[in-house]
């Protein structure tokens, strides 16, 4: 977690708004994604997962999933 003040100086944009504070999903050192949205403690509680699409543009890489 941090403050949205500093979530908004490290990630701009993709920042969430309305928040005082920010959890940051990290991916080792791969990536971080600041998120305000529910997490599984473990991926074998989201049960099924199907990817349906996927896109690269402009840097940004999109997938798209369905979870059953």
């Amino acid at each position: 977690m941090m403050p949205a003040r500093e979530a908004k100086k490290l990630f701009g944009a993709k920042a969430p708004e309305g928040e005082s504070d920010i959890r940051v999903v990290k991916i080792g050192d791969y990536d971080a994604v600041p998120c305000v949205g529910a997490h599984v403690s473990a991926t074998k509680e989201i049960g099924q997962f199907r990817i349906i699409s996927s896109d690269f543009n402009d840097g940004v890489l999109r997938v798209r999933y369905k979870l059953n």
